[in-house]
């Protein structure tokens, strides 16, 4: 009986035997013929899997892989190509196990051959070790590859080993290998990107570029990352069909480095190029996919401190998503929320007002209170810097109420410490006060208690009760402040410092003077020590030392003092009108002290003009009393 004959009549009345059995059968009619029993079990599986019939289907294949043991020389290539078929449509599937050892299997007969079959060798080992790389398993895939890597130089057909160089680079790259993985990637560049007129090479070339890209973006070429994600751009749009989320997704990529190279001008117009795609295409989502873009590109910035850009991104993004997602408040609130935080590190006061005061109105359209206590905490923060503490107070005032209707520990912890800040500002000390001791309560209440917080607070509650001359119990405070200062960094930290500071700021308004300095040089030896010389954390003492001196009379040491704090503020680029008055004040002060009255004359008239320049007449007035009262 003919093979095909013994075939048909077999399969007539064996459908209902498992596959296993069937194959079985039919091998023991055919005489064991391995080669006509493995072509009958390859047919009996495409069927099962055609039928999505897939029980037994792996016990079916092992027994295939070892029917593939008994055939003869001459049916080797006929078998590869059967367990080729079959491990393409098993790992289709999603049964990667018996879809690898099959294509495995079919590798190695290619190569057993390989003389006459070196090509379909090197195609079999690239098949194989994808499914390995599916499996997870990228070291087998590897093992497959490094079988043929020694003949790949003699191969003579460009395109088969391009093909073989980029699986074994992308294997290199996933086993972290990446100066290798780099290697093997070029040499298919090179091979592939020289073949001209082959369409079927563009998804490989496309590929092995984004990949040289993914490469050299790790290692930190930033630039050669770019150059490979361009070529990659440029062969998409070579192709006959343009695959446009391909080219929405690399020209992100391109995006995200134009900011790391700080290609600005780059940056803008590859999202113009994306946001003009979008809005021609017909792509579901389209603008949901822009302001994702947006959004990532933003988070990148945010990263790099890169404010200017940030900022425009911000503008650019809120005006794209105002006119296509008009209804994504949570968006258009977070954008907001992020817009003021730049405009206030840009200390643009009245563009972080403005970007603020939207965030609420967003904030109230999601009915978010959460977010409605957090944007007028920073609208009142904001008006507190600019010295509008009335309107601040409103915002607090709103808070307030918002919080007796939704209580919230933690926000409304966060609330007495505003207050307490405003208050201050407001000239209402004892409200400061009362605010300042409920957030202190709150702190010192709490399972794990935050000592910086409560340094902070104690330093406040002692200045507030110092201005209330209530000097006494400021004093307590000062001593908890360098408890909490203590226990967290020791006597050697900023927080000590400070707390040294303070206790000399306070024996300045007690009137204290040589505790004062002796405090206050202390204070200045440690921020020295912890900051250099020149650095601008130690300012605020030479203030208070220069205070000290003043109230004292020592006009000697008010010159020289006030003169180091003016070569200190120019040092740090900070020397303003302000403070060049100031010091021109304190000389004319102390030469007048040390009866040198044409150098006090001078000096107080230099200050008087800039004075005036600034526009602070109090000061002029007082000035042109002291030099009415000098006998020049």
């Amino acid at each position: 009986m003919h093979f095909r004959s013994l075939v048909m009549s077999f399969g007539r009345f064996s459908r209902s035997f498992s596959i296993l059995t069937r194959i079985q059968e039919f091998q023991q009619q055919s005489g064991n013929n391995a080669f006509a029993s493995l072509n009958y079990a390859v047919d009996q599986i495409q069927e099962s899997l055609k039928a999505k019939d897939v029980n037994e289907v792996s016990i079916a294949a092992k027994h295939i892989l070892k029917l593939t043991n008994e055939i003869n020389k001459k049916e080797e290539i006929k078998t590869a190509e059967l367990l080729t078929i079959l491990g393409v449509n098993l790992a289709n599937f999603e049964d990667s196990l018996s879809a690898g050892d099959c294509l495995l299997r079919a590798f190695e007969l290619y190569n057993k051959n390989y003389s006459t079959h070196a090509d379909l060798a090197f195609e079999s080992s690239v098949r194989a070790s994808s499914i390995f790389l599916g499996s997870n398993d990228p070291i087998k895939a590897q093992e497959i590859l490094e079988v043929l890597l020694p003949k790949a130089k003699d191969l003579p057909n460009p395109k088969v080993k391009g093909v073989f160089f980029h699986q074994l680079g992308l294997v290199k790259v996933l086993i972290q290998d990446l100066p290798t993985s780099i290697k093997y990637l070029e040499t298919a560049n090179y091979l592939l990107t020289n073949i001209k007129d082959d369409p079927s090479l563009a998804e490989p070339v496309i590929s092995n570029f984004r990949l040289l890209s993914h490469v050299y973006k790790t290692k930190g070429d930033i630039n050669k990352a770019k150059d490979h994600l361009l070529g990659a751009l440029y062969m998409i749009l070579q192709k006959t069909e343009i695959d446009l989320v391909d080219v929405l997704n690399i020209q992100m990529e391109l995006a995200g480095i134009y900011i790391a190279l700080g290609m600005e001008k780059e940056l803008f117009q590859s999202i113009e190029h994306v946001k003009t795609l979008c809005i021609e295409s017909n792509i579901e989502n389209k603008h949901k996919m822009v302001d994702n873009m947006y959004a990532n590109l933003i988070s990148a910035l945010l990263q790099s401190r890169s404010t200017e850009t940030t900022t425009q991104l911000l503008e650019d993004r809120i005006k794209y998503a105002e006119t296509h997602l008009a209804n994504e408040y949570r968006g258009l609130y977070e954008s907001y929320r992020r817009l003021t935080d730049c405009y206030t590190e840009k200390n643009n006061s009245k563009n972080a007002i403005i970007s603020a005061f939207n965030a609420l109105e967003y904030a109230e359209k999601l009915d978010d209170v959460k977010e409605i206590i957090h944007s007028c905490n920073i609208l009142a923060d904001l008006y507190s810097k600019v010295g509008d503490f009335s309107i601040a107070e409103e915002y607090f005032n709103r808070v307030t109420e918002l919080l007796k209707k939704n209580p919230n520990e933690f926000l409304q912890n966060i609330h007495y410490s505003n207050l307490s800040v405003v208050y201050t500002k407001l000239g209402e000390f004892e409200k400061a006060l009362i605010n300042a001791r409920k957030y202190l309560e709150s702190l010192l209440a709490a399972k794990k208690q935050d000592l910086n917080a409560i340094f902070t607070v104690n330093i406040r509650i002692s200045h507030l009760l110092s201005l209330s001359k209530n000097f006494e119990e400021a004093l307590k405070y000062i001593n908890n402040a360098e408890s909490a200062a203590i226990k967290l960094h020791g006597d050697k930290s900023k927080l000590y410092a400070d707390c040294l500071e303070c206790y000399g700021n306070y024996y300045v308004e007690t009137g204290n003077y040589d505790q004062a300095l002796n405090y206050l040089n202390r204070a200045l030896e440690l921020k020295n020590v912890l900051y250099g010389k020149k650095s601008i954390e130690s300012r605020p003492i030479y203030d208070n030392i220069l205070a000290a001196y003043y109230l004292t009379r020592n006009w000697s040491k008010v010159i020289e003092i006030a003169q180091y704090r003016a070569e200190l503020l120019r040092e740090n680029k900070l020397f303003s009108d302000t403070y060049e008055a100031s010091t021109y004040f304190s000389y004319g002060e102390a030469y007048n002290g040390l009866n040198n009255l044409h150098a006090a004359k001078e000096n107080y008239n230099k200050a008087k003009e800039l004075y005036k320049k600034i526009g602070i007449s109090e000061n002029v007035d007082v000035i042109e009393e002291k030099l009415k009262l000098l006998k020049v």
